[in-house]
């Protein structure tokens, strides 16, 4: 994963702002405030809301549906790049979030718990495709997106730690439309679906990555894009992303000095994350 992830950073993050600062877009069709969106690099600094719950299926009578939910606000920052070539458009992301949320349920041995959580979440993504429609104050694009996904968990009082992650792949349509000569609302919605989904336990309960189900993913996105002088932009924006992991086989846990703990399993879950964010960019 890790030469993977080197690929995918430098494709998106070097050669793709490299060659389009030599050849920027000279679409007649698309007018400057659009220009100015479609290539740009920006910071964007907010909060993610956290909602997740893992389900019982009757795993556990007498618990109820939900074993275990963690909600809350934590810290994102995120680094976004979009770039086009004539009618060629491309758009990548790094999203980072930690922070503590509230957890409420129940830990792998059983027994009732509740806690705050303090999560370490990192998201990578991609998406390219061409433009299908474009005029003076409009641009419309489908897209095909690639990318992966983690989220670390840990349990503060008990010591527990999970890492859960997944790499994704689907297709989308992301529009820019300009409300006046600054001011540029843009949209996007994306399906596909979730790959290589997998639940590791790195402390109090140990055990090596153990696949999940695959299921459909959706993220659909909104926000604004203000021009100001001299190429640089302010914004806002909102972001939704929801997923579900199927239960997984049963595995092996150990403790963290090495005597083993038992066999357990992943029940199902669902993951849906809302993300407000505050941008500041600047055109190449």
């Amino acid at each position: 994963m890790r030469y993977s992830l080197l690929g995918f950073l430098l494709t998106w993050y070097v050669v793709l702002p490299v060659s389009t600062a030599v050849a920027a877009s000279s679409d007649p069709a698309i007018g400057p405030a659009l220009r100015g969106i479609v290539n740009q690099q920006a910071f964007a600094l907010g909060r993610l809301h956290q909602n997740y719950r893992e389900f019982n299926n009757g795993l556990a009578p007498g618990i109820g549906e939900i074993l275990d939910r963690e909600d809350g606000n934590i810290t994102q920052l995120s680094y976004r790049v979009t770039v086009s070539q004539q009618r060629i458009l491309a758009n990548a992301a790094v999203d980072y979030a930690t922070g503590d949320t509230f957890y409420d349920g129940h830990l792998m041995s059983g027994a009732p718990a509740t806690d705050t959580t303090h999560n370490r979440i990192l998201a990578l993504r991609g998406e390219v495709g061409y433009v299908v429609w474009s005029d003076e104050k409009g641009l419309l694009a489908p897209q095909v997106e690639f990318g992966y996904r983690s989220w670390t968990r840990h349990i503060n009082g008990t010591g527990q730690e999970e890492r859960y992650s997944h790499l994704l792949l689907g297709v989308g349509v992301r529009g820019y439309y300009a409300l006046s000569e600054n001011l540029v609302a843009k949209a996007l919605v994306f399906t596909g679906k979730t790959i290589n989904p997998k639940i590791e336990g790195t402390a109090g309960l140990n055990w090596d990555p153990a696949s999940l189900g695959t299921a459909p993913y959706r993220r659909v996105g909104i926000g604004l894009d203000y021009g100001l002088r001299d190429g640089w932009h302010v914004g806002a924006m909102i972001d939704y992303v929801t997923w579900r992991y199927g239960q997984s086989g049963l595995f092996l846990a150990t403790y963290d000095n090495g005597a083993p703990a038992g066999y357990f399993l992943e029940p199902e879950s669902r993951t849906a994350q809302t993300s407000y964010l505050l941008t500041i960019g600047h055109e190449f």
